[in-house]
């Protein structure tokens, strides 16, 4: 007789699907079988072929009934986490299988899942540098507490926050946002979202390529005749405008115009 304990699908840092599902129970034989093998048979994708997984129970057979077994499953190309997987498991017990026993459970991944967006701002200052966004959506395991931190590439490590899911939900979505100042001339940078105990930015990324050279301004100088024609009275004819002194020699030395 086999019992679930858990689903769980191994979820590489910084990725938002599982690459592998473990799938861990007991398996209750007589004293002393211990090492006795066990089968599992899912058809995974739902629709796809049905693959049959082969694992041995722990060699503890001498303390009691019940013995550990996991399975190694492949996670297919459509698995996410809290989806709903069907399996039969038998094991075989002093040289006789026992029948079939059908399961369902969800995928319960253990790592927190990152996606990573970036926009691109204003340039500012000498030397140039562009503001850009970075917001990353964190999927964390239920139940869980992760204190991320920003990884900007250029040497700038800051605080990004805390993200609990206190609910059953493992596809709960948090964000975390922040705007970084980056050096126009010494892109591109690797920016990333890293979790605890992570020396180097996880798979998910962002590629900060600055460029302060696009949309700058070009100066225009206009002329403005200092000696108008002379305004004309009620009677008729062109019309003008007297500029003072000042404001002409202001406009004589020109002016910047944005985008041109």
């Amino acid at each position: 007789m086999f019992s679930l304990s858990r689903i769980v699908g191994t979820v590489p840092i910084g990725t938002l699907q599982p690459s592998q599902i473990q799938i861990v129970g007991a398996i209750t034989c007589p004293p002393g079988n211990g090492g006795v093998p066990v089968e599992l048979r899912i058809t995974a994708p739902p629709g796809g072929p049905t693959t049959t997984f082969t694992a041995t129970t722990n060699t503890g057979g001498a303390t009691g009934p019940a013995e550990s077994v996991t399975f190694l499953v492949p996670a297919w190309a459509a698995a996410v986490c809290g989806q709903k997987i069907s399996f039969e498991v038998r094991g075989n017990c002093g040289g006789q299988w026992t029948a079939w026993q059908a399961f369902t459970g969800e995928i319960d991944c253990l790592g927190p899942r990152i996606s990573l967006q970036s926009v691109y701002g204003q340039c500012s200052g000498t030397p140039a540098r562009q503001a850009v966004t970075l917001t990353a959506t964190v999927m964390n395991p239920t139940g869980t507490t992760t204190n991320f931190t920003w990884d900007f590439g250029d040497s700038s490590i800051a605080p990004a926050g805390m993200v609990t899911n206190s609910t059953n939900n493992p596809n709960t979505i948090s964000t975390l946002t922040s705007t970084h100042d980056f050096a126009s001339a010494g892109g591109p940078y690797i920016a990333c979202l890293k979790p605890p105990m992570t020396s180097e930015c996880p798979n998910v990324y962002a590629t900060i390529t600055p460029d302060c050279n696009t949309g700058c301004c070009d100066e225009v100088t206009v002329a403005i005749d200092t000696q108008p024609l002379p305004c004309l009275g009620t009677g008729g004819g062109p019309v003008c405008s007297v500029l003072g002194d000042a404001a002409a020699r202001r406009l004589q030395r020109g002016f910047r115009v944005q985008g041109y």
